[in-house]
């Protein structure tokens, strides 16, 4: 079963070439097979910054995978390593190469796998292999049964690809799961000998920009409520402020009115205080008149009196 995507090629019988061509020098992988690494990594741009969500993944480079020595031969250390292609009959077979010179890691030089499935032309002609061209040596494939190997060998050249698709049309909105997945993608792969400093480079710098940005967007959430609770209180005291406003408003008016009636009362009783000193001087003329008079009674009697004397 072909994976989704890939259209039906003839298929062509898998044959173990470590049999076949025991004694014949196996041939570097080209074009259809896995080839290292030309150190064409223009596609992403590589950064020295890191960040802690970046170490925490093991973002940063790591060791190839140990592979475990066998009980019955010792642990020698390897001087080269490298996967090899072998094509016979349009198959061709993963082994593990290491120099004559030193004790062999592997139990022996047995295949990995054999690439007899017919996908693996396709997936090695896509144009991302051509821009950043992979050799990877699947050794942790060893764990797991041989009949599992080549497809999953199959699925991580595939996600390899995808892992460069996704990255070039990476998202600052991108959520952080979706760029701690890439992460622990991206180990998985190297693991397995996939070239991914470009990438991890690339997917380091971002991670460290999204924490930045999330950072940022979350200062701005704060001052958002911040500024709203803010507005809220600046409204609730304009409201109060226009109701002193209006009330004092009010008082200036009761207080025109209540000046307007103090004149009045000023100017009734300026009149009235008049009145007062025009009755007065009246009063005091009346006085003198009646001072006169009884003058002139007392004088009248008075002369009375002197003739009924005489």
């Amino acid at each position: 079963m072909l994976p989704p995507g890939f259209k039906s090629v003839s298929n062509r019988k898998g044959t173990n070439i470590h049999d076949a061509q025991l004694g014949e020098e196996p041939a570097v992988m080209t074009n259809n097979s896995l080839i290292e690494p030309n150190g064409n990594d223009d596609m992403c741009t590589d950064h020295a910054a890191t960040t802690k969500l970046a170490e925490n993944y093991n973002v940063m480079e790591t060791a190839i995978m140990s592979i475990d020595c066998p009980a019955q031969q010792p642990c020698g250390e390897v001087d080269e390593r490298s996967v090899l292609g072998l094509k016979n009959a349009g198959s061709t077979q993963c082994i593990i190469d290491s120099s004559p010179s030193s004790e062999s890691l592997l139990p022996s030089p047995q295949a990995l796998f054999v690439k007899s499935s017919p996908v693996w032309h396709i997936v090695e002609a896509m144009h991302v292999f051509k821009e950043l061209p992979q050799q990877p040596h699947f050794i942790p494939l060893q764990e797991v049964p041989p009949t599992l190997r080549e497809g999953m060998a199959l699925g991580m050249m595939v996600s390899f690809a995808d892992l460069v698709k996704v990255t070039m049309e990476a998202s600052i909105g991108n959520d952080m799961e979706w760029f701690e997945d890439k992460i622990r993608t991206i180990s998985h792969l190297e693991a397995n000998g996939f070239s991914v400093q470009s990438i991890q480079s690339a997917m380091t710098e971002m991670v460290k920009v999204k924490t930045e940005h999330t950072s940022y967007h979350c200062e701005i959430g704060k001052l958002s409520s911040k500024l709203v609770e803010n507005m809220a209180s600046s409204s609730r005291a304009g409201a109060l402020l226009d109701e002193k406003d209006e009330a004092a408003a009010r008082l200036e008016e009761e207080l025109v009115s209540i000046r307007q009636e103090s004149q009045k009362i000023a100017k009734e009783k300026e009149k009235i205080d008049a009145e007062v000193v025009s009755i007065k001087t009246a009063c005091s003329g009346y006085e003198d008149l009646c001072s006169g008079v009884e003058r002139k009674f007392k004088e009248v009697l008075a002369g009375l009196q002197r003739k009924r004397l005489t």
